[in-house]
């Protein structure tokens, strides 16, 4: 088992007390054990995948986190034990996140000159649950256990969470993204003390039952349809290719990578280069899709095929050259054309942008962020600003919508 990189805490049912650096972290209620980890997956593929089985991301995938690193992040889990056998595991991550990042353009200017000047309040540390690659949030459960022991096992861990907090000192426990689905295993305590803010809703489209890329084409409405086609026509000197073995353009594909993120109001961190160097020799079915105009590379996205999911992982492009040409949307019909052909059911296309997705045929699944301020004045004050951090979609299933 791993130790922990501060203190260990254990719980007596007089209270909570920290023990030594040097002892093993773990916590006992009963016969149930908590422990802290500092890894994001103490598990090996074959059980974090049971664990996660309904989950889009591959195990390999968090092991690539892990090794590759985020700027400004740490990972941790949770390990709930009964007798030995794993019950839950938590994902952790723990940073510093800008509340500005969810609020409107007025609020956010005020909310970045005050952060400058009061970081600690502006800027917190927060220890989140979940994960920060785009997907919904979850906690991973063996299923061999019954319901009555999953339950005992949450309801011990979010005393532990707090334990834990408190010993990192973070100000802020947040549970991120977590759908109706996943946020139906959270206890009750967690409605009663946590506030609740409206995250990216998720998108996917079912693709089962077309057989070929016409027949999806015309599923669209008439406008979608004909804009489709006029952006095939304006990108037809736009050369596409497939490949697991990005060395050649890796630093042009890590380049507009972050040029991406740069433009992107929502993003919490930034991969290194080594993401995504490594993402097709360690995770299975990850390959990239390439745009190339006059032989040079303007675009990329990086997907990752099972037999039953096709993972939209990142889009990059160059800001003139991939909007003149259209590579977002030559990406999303390549995808929808490897998923056709070979016959995988689902194409799960992440968050952001919904309102593209949904007039091309995605559903939205809404996702919800679960929060509490340690500090009883601030968790007060920020329960109030909600709807200020709660996201709001535009998103427009009116048929008549253009692609645009």
């Amino acid at each position: 088992m791993d130790r922990s990189c501060t203190d260990t805490v254990r719980d007596s049912y007089a209270g909570t007390q920290l023990l030594n650096r040097d002892e093993q972290t773990t916590m006992t209620t009963l016969n149930l054990t908590y422990e802290l980890h500092d890894r994001l997956n103490p598990f090996s593929a074959e059980l974090w995948t049971s664990f996660f089985s309904d989950h889009p991301d591959p195990a390999e995938l968090i092991k690539l986190v892990e090794f590759s690193g985020l700027a400004d992040f740490q990972f941790k889990s949770i390990v709930v034990r009964q007798n030995g056998e794993p019950v839950l595991l938590l994902p952790l991550f723990r940073t510093h996140y800008s509340l500005s990042t969810t609020l409107d353009d007025s609020a956010k200017r005020w909310a970045a000159a005050l952060e400058k000047l009061m970081p600690s309040t502006f800027k917190p540390e927060v220890l989140g649950v979940g994960f920060i690659e785009g997907e919904w949030g979850q906690i991973g459960t063996n299923k061999r256990f019954s319901p009555e022991i999953i339950t005992r096992a949450l309801s011990g861990a979010l005393d532990y969470l707090d334990s834990v907090a408190k010993l990192l000192k973070v100000q802020i426990i947040a549970f991120k993204d977590f759908t109706d689905a996943t946020g139906s295993l959270l206890p009750a305590k967690i409605g009663e003390h946590y506030s609740r803010a409206t995250s990216l809703p998720f998108c996917q489209i079912q693709l089962s039952e077309f057989s070929d890329f016409g027949q999806y084409l015309c599923s669209l409405p008439r406008k979608v349809r004909q804009d489709l086609n006029r952006k095939i026509r304006q990108s037809s000197e736009v050369k596409v290719v497939h490949s697991t073995e990005p060395s050649p353009w890796i630093d042009r594909i890590y380049e507009l990578y972050v040029e991406q993120v740069g433009r992107s109001d929502m993003s919490l961190g930034i991969h290194n280069r080594e993401y995504f160097a490594e993402v097709c020799q360690r995770v299975d079915g990850a390959f990239y899709i390439l745009f190339f105009h006059d032989q040079e590379l303007i675009g990329f996205n990086l997907v990752i095929a099972s037999k039953t999911l096709l993972l939209d992982k990142y889009v990059g492009m160059d800001v003139v050259r991939g909007r003149e040409n259209n590579i977002y949307f030559l990406a999303w019909m390549e995808k929808i054309k490897h998923c056709i052909v070979n016959r995988i059911p689902l194409l799960h296309l992440g968050a952001a942008a919904e309102a593209v997705k949904v007039r091309l045929g995605a559903s939205m699944v809404p996702s919800y962020i679960f929060f509490r301020h340690r500090n009883p004045i601030f968790n007060f004050a920020m329960s109030k600003l909600t709807p200020m951090l709660s996201y709001e979609t535009s998103v427009n299933t009116s048929s008549d919508s253009s692609a645009d």
